[in-house]
């Protein structure tokens, strides 16, 4: 391998690490915002289900005051396993990229 072509390949090797730490921040940021979503969920139903609105369903307006607004499409548990695993092959990534980046005083 060529001068070049290591540089190129550290290059490569660099930017993949950068994509992924990225990539994890973006992942773990709609993780918390799926976490908080469905704790106010929770707490709604434990406490006062007759307020949960799914999809902007008409209510009767004694429930309208204290209504908790809810998309179905939130509740996607194919969208939600595809992120875990999605955060779980970046942490991996990360994981693999790291030592070799460090090596080369990079990080």
């Amino acid at each position: 391998m060529t001068k070049g072509e290591e540089d190129a390949a550290i290059g490569r090797m660099v930017s993949e690490y950068g994509d992924a730490k990225k990539k994890l921040l973006v992942l773990t940021e709609e993780a918390h915002r799926l976490g908080v979503m469905l704790s106010e969920l929770g707490l709604c139903l434990a406490t006062n289900p007759q307020n949960l609105s799914i999809d902007g369903e008409p209510m009767n307006p004694s429930f309208s005051k204290f209504r908790h607004e809810l998309k179905s499409r939130s509740l996607d548990a194919e969208k939600l396993k595809s992120l875990v695993n999605d955060i779980r092959k970046t942490i991996l990534d990360i994981e693999r990229l790291e030592p070799k980046v460090k090596d080369l005083g990079l990080v």
